[in-house]
Order: structure tokens, then C-alpha cells, then sequence
């Protein structure tokens, strides 16, 4: 069961439209233009090499925009390299793991030179950005292609999102970020991480050609709050962080629009409290005494 997946069982889907109010977005439809429209048809593949993208962009821009800030900038090993340190144990995929392996060594090694403003080719980092959307899809689906090249029609697309992207506009960092947070009681749920965690809130980057949200996808960002409630958010070698997520979050890439709520928004005179007494209840039972941190 994925976070998804436990957020959508039926009881959970009813308590959340029970205790949520009206919920719209802060921006007029009518005047939001598409900067990037799509150009191919791999759509999945765009969005899981931005989500890469962001976190190079965010990364650099914080680094060499703002050098006396104080804010901290937290990651954990990508997905994509735990998909790598998967492969000797996967028949089908053992014999390319020499290959990915030198692979995935150099694309940290530009990752780190990129965000310390030792290399400035953007096009060779959204080419990377493609091939670790490609090796994290092993992690989270159980396959990909070994023999992956990257399409000049998602680096076209790629490069369109990259233009109109300004993380440091946008997320307006002060304290804290830490880039695909994964919860530390994920475990709960089979594993449960999110894009982007900025100071209080946590965001959810979209590449839809349509402006619009689900309830599905605020249920689901709500639910990584719920985990964050038990135990924390891990940050690099497994170290964890106990956030305030009080702002939930979603940027539409291709209309360089940024949606945010309070979470009191969401759930007023108190609902979110009554949320989660309900979410708890059906979490499976661990060894620990687990309540939320309301």
C-alpha cells in the first residue's frame, strides 16, 4: 500500500470531504497562460525529470543567489541511486549495473559541480535530469530501461519548463528545504516521500497541461504531513527533522503558477485534528504508541 493508496480507502476519502471546506484556487483560470506547452507525448517522463530539475535549480540558485542566507538545504541520497544499489539482487538487470553504477557517479559529480557554479551548461543537466527519471522509475515500479537514450523532445520541453523557473521567486526560502522528503514512518504505508519541503510547507510540483488540483492529490500531501506528525522527515545519512508543516503547495510548471494554502483552509474550525483521529485509526499498529502532533 502506497500513500496514495492508503489515503484513498474509502473511509479516509469520506472523513476528508466531511472535514474539508470549500477549496479553490488563489488565481484567476482566465489569465494564466501556457509558457510551456507539452510537444511530446511522454508525459511521465517530463514530470519526474523536472522534479530532478528542481532540485538541481533550487539547489544552485539558493547557493550562488543567496551565499550569506541562512537556509539549509537538506537532502537524502536520491531514488534513482537506491535504484542503482537495487540492481546486483534483479536477474533481469545485474549485468548492466557496471554501467549505471559509473553512471550514476557522474551524474552526482555534476550535480555537485553544477549547484557550486563549476559547470553552467543547463542543457547537459536536463539531459541527466532525464536519465534519473528513467533509473528511479526501477525503485518505485520494480522496472526500467537499461538501455535508456535520452529524446530530444523531452529536453525541448524540459528546457521550456527550465526557462520560466525561478525557485528562489517562487519558494522564497528562509530557514530550511529539504529536496524529495521522504517520511521516516513511510514504512507505514510501504514508503511515502514528496517533492519539496520549504520552510512550513510542502510542495507538489505539476507538469499538467491543465490548470486544476484533485482532491486525491491535497489528500495526499496531507497525508505526508501525517506521517511527518509521527516521526520526522529523514535528511542525509538517515538523520531526521520533526517540520512544521502548516501550507500545502502546488506549482504548475507549465503556467509558472504557484497554488498554496494553510492548512486551516483546508480543514476549518479544527478539522484537520478530526482528519487525523481518523487516518490514525486505520495506519497499521507498530510496536511504538502513535499519535499525531497537533
Amino acid at each position: 500500500m502506497s500513500i496514495s493508496n492508503f489515503m484513498d480507502q474509502p473511509a479516509i476519502r469520506d472523513a476528508f470531504k466531511q472535514y474539508t471546506g470549500k477549496i479553490s484556487l488563489p488565481f484567476n483560470l482566465q489569465e494564466q497562460e501556457l509558457l510551456a506547452p507539452p510537444t511530446s507525448e511522454y508525459s511521465s517522463a517530463v514530470g519526474i525529470a523536472f522534479d530532478y530539475l528542481v532540485r538541481f535549480r533550487l539547489t544552485r540558485d539558493v547557493m550562488q543567489n543567496l551565499p550569506s542566507s541562512p537556509v539549509v538545504v537538506h537532502e537524502e541520497q536520491w531514488v534513482a541511486e537506491n535504484a542503482v544499489q537495487m540492481m546486483p539482487d534483479i536477474p533481469q538487470y545485474a549485468r548492466h549495473y557496471d554501467k549505471w553504477f559509473n553512471w550514476i557517479t557522474a551524474a552526482r559529480r555534476l550535480f555537485n559541480d553544477y549547484i557550486n557554479g563549476n559547470e553552467n551548461d543547463i542543457a547537459r543537466v536536463v539531459k541527466c535530469c532525464q536519465y534519473l527519471g528513467n533509473m528511479d522509475m526501477l525503485a518505485r515500479r520494480g522496472e526500467f530501461n537499461p538501455f535508456f537514450k535520452a529524446r530530444d523532445c523531452i529536453q525541448d520541453e524540459l528546457l521550456t519548463l527550465n526557462a520560466n523557473f525561478d525557485p528562489v521567486r517562487l519558494f522564497n526560502p528562509k530557514a530550511e528545504i529539504v529536496l524529495n522528503p521522504a517520511m521516516v514512518a513511510g514504512p507505514l504505508v510501504e514508503g511515502a516521500d514528496g517533492d519539496l519541503f520549504v520552510d512550513d510547507t510542502l510542495y507538489e510540483m505539476k507538469t499538467t497541461r491543465k490548470l486544476g488540483y484533485s482532491s486525491a492529490t491535497l489528500r495526499e500531501m496531507v497525508g505526508l504531513k501525517l506521517l511527518s506528525d509521527i516521526e520526522g522527515i529523514y535528511v542525509a545519512d538517515r538523520q531526521r527533522i520533526t517540520p512544521k508543516i502548516d501550507r500545502f503547495a502546488v506549482y504548475f510548471a507549465r503556467f509558472d503558477a504557484l497554488a498554496t494554502w494553510h492548512i486551516d483552509e483546508i480543514f476549518p474550525d479544527g478539522g484537520y485534528q478530526k482528519f487525523a483521529e481518523v487516518c490514525w485509526k486505520h495506519l497499521p499498529s507498530t510496536e511504538q504508541s502513535i499519535s499525531p502532533s497537533l
